[in-house]
């Protein structure tokens, strides 16, 4: 019996060290895999593992510290990467690199005073040094400079609201540079949710998508736009035929121009500007205007005034391309300059930089044309909350700049950047014009009403039953006229002393089913 018993004992034991076994092997082939990752700059992934083995092993220092900084690189999961940082930084462990990238997620979580702070003690210190890390330091120095635009950005918030787009639209993964034509009859946009499995990682693909009369259709990828190349929206025309992508790795990619009609969109693989435009370079974004006589793109060419900047080419009239011009030191700065887009009237220019006053990664700007100078203006931030401490890369404006779509990366999202449909509160709404003709017969006999006919009242409801106003009928022309915001409605006509009611369901749409003026003949007898 005793015999039995040790042998049992023996097994468990076996069990045990064979389980420890295993799981030590788990750690190191993680840990491994996460170096890996980090070293193929695939900071996702690594983030996902070091994630992992800090949760195997809490206080292990190490562990701790790699996933922090792929938090502060990856500008994701920030509260954990800062717990993970400030546990390196409490027990001395490089300490002067856990500040860097503490610093940056102080900044990310809107801590702005606490990463200035730390960044002047990492300059400080790593000016100390035997040898310096001189880029790290002028990246410390930038921060700061992103943190001051910050505070006073945030000081003066611009009065919108943000519509997500939902789940047709959005995903978990980020959905990005959306563009939608003047009369928003669809949108087009950039999306990372395809995972390559060969080599882990996600691929960018276009997806376009329709509007009904309250929601977005279920977005569709492109299938004859999409590759196993990553393909990033740059820009839609105002019309909407002519839309631009970036297409390739993120070591190289080129200018590919699409011809949309109809629900086709199609490669214009035989323009011959882009065989002009498309370099050895990444071309980091462009735009066309309507009449493809004019193309401004970016990219970080030999010659720039420091990382990417943007160029112009026009159509001559012999009907020859000029030469690239860059567009001048008032837009183009020291750091990037990408994703230039024309407003409709091509006298606006938007265009993302981590330069200027921007607050964090990349702003969105904006620049007028000087035509006495005969050049662009000074640019100026658009604010927050369109900008925010996260990269902001693109903004598309419909017809009457009431609502223009962004993407953001905001608390309660779907995950990572979602679409937004953002509205100006201190411009007017678009409003129909209804103008309503009452008659006191049925649609044959086409009997106006008149002041014989009886008193009358005119009301329209809002669809909760809610009164939105009450109308006053023009006596000679027995008509009634009435502004109306997108919505449901009920008109209600009643011929008081008849005791007669008559309503009507009437909906005013948006979009591209807007109308101005609708004119709608009213029968009080069916």
């Amino acid at each position: 019996m005793k015999k039995l018993s040790l042998i049992i004992l023996l097994f468990v034991l076996h069990i045990h060290v064979l389980n420890a076994q295993n799981h030590s092997q788990y750690i190191i082939d993680l840990f491994d895999g996460a170096k890996e990752n980090f070293g193929d700059e695939n900071f996702v992934l690594a983030l996902e593992k070091y994630n992992k083995l800090v949760n195997l092993k809490p206080k292990d220092i190490t562990f701790n510290y790699e996933y922090g900084r792929c938090a502060a690189l990856t500008k994701t999961e920030i509260q954990n990467g800062i717990n993970s940082l400030e546990l390196v930084y409490n027990n001395n462990y490089r300490v002067n690199d856990a500040k860097y990238y503490l610093a940056q997620l102080y900044h990310l979580s809107n801590r702005f005073q606490k990463s200035i702070n730390l960044l002047y003690t990492f300059i400080e210190n790593e000016n100390k040094k035997t040898t310096i890390n001189t880029e790290q330091i002028n990246d410390a120095k930038h921060l700061i400079n992103q943190c001051n635009n910050a505070i006073d950005l945030i000081k003066t918030p611009i009065n919108i609201t943000f519509d997500n787009l939902g789940n047709n639209i959005n995903s978990t993964q980020d959905d990005f540079n959306p563009f939608v034509p003047l009369d928003e009859s669809f949108i087009i946009y950039s999306s990372n949710k395809s995972f390559d499995r060969d080599y882990g990682v996600f691929i960018s693909n276009i997806y376009v998508s329709y509007p009904t009369d309250s929601v977005w259709m279920f977005a569709k990828k492109q299938k004859k736009l999409n590759t196993y190349d990553n393909e990033i929206i740059y820009s839609s025309s105002p019309d909407g035929k002519n839309i631009l992508m970036g297409r390739g790795l993120d070591y190289g990619v080129d200018i590919e121009h699409i011809k949309h009609k109809g629900k086709s969109f199609k490669l214009n693989e035989g323009n011959p500007i882009f065989k002009l435009v498309n370099s050895k370079e990444k071309e980091t974004g462009a735009t066309i205007t309507n009449n493809e006589k004019t193309v401004l793109f970016s990219v970080n060419a030999e010659g720039s005034m420091g990382g990417s900047d943007i160029y112009m080419i026009k159509l001559k009239p012999n009907n020859e391309w000029s030469n690239p011009m860059n567009i001048g030191e008032e837009i183009n700065t020291k750091y990037d300059e990408i994703l230039p887009n024309l407003s409709a009237d091509e006298k606006k220019l938007y265009f993302a930089s981590n330069g200027h006053n921007s607050m964090g990664g990349f702003d969105i700007f904006v620049s007028n044309w000087d035509e006495e100078n005969n050049k662009w203006g000074k640019p100026s931030n658009l604010g927050y909350p369109i900008n925010t401490v996260y990269d902001n890369m693109t903004i598309s404006y419909p017809t009457d700049n009431k609502y223009a779509y962004i993407s953001a990366n905001r608390k309660n999202g779907k995950g990572g950047l979602d679409i937004y449909r953002i509205n100006f509160n201190n411009i007017d709404k678009r409003y129909s014009i209804l103008k309503g003709t009452v008659y006191n017969s049925n649609v044959s006999e086409k009997k106006l009403y008149n002041t014989k006919d009886g008193e009358i009242s005119i009301e329209i409801y809002d669809k909760e039953e809610n009164l939105y106003g009450q109308y006053a009928i023009n006596q000679q022309k027995s008509t009634f006229i009435a502004a109306l915001p997108k919505g449901e409605y009920i008109i209600r006509i009643e011929l008081i002393d008849k005791n007669k009611t008559y309503s009507e369901n009437i909906s005013i749409k948006d979009k591209n089913n807007f109308v101005f003026e609708i004119n709608k003949n009213l029968y009080l007898d069916k």
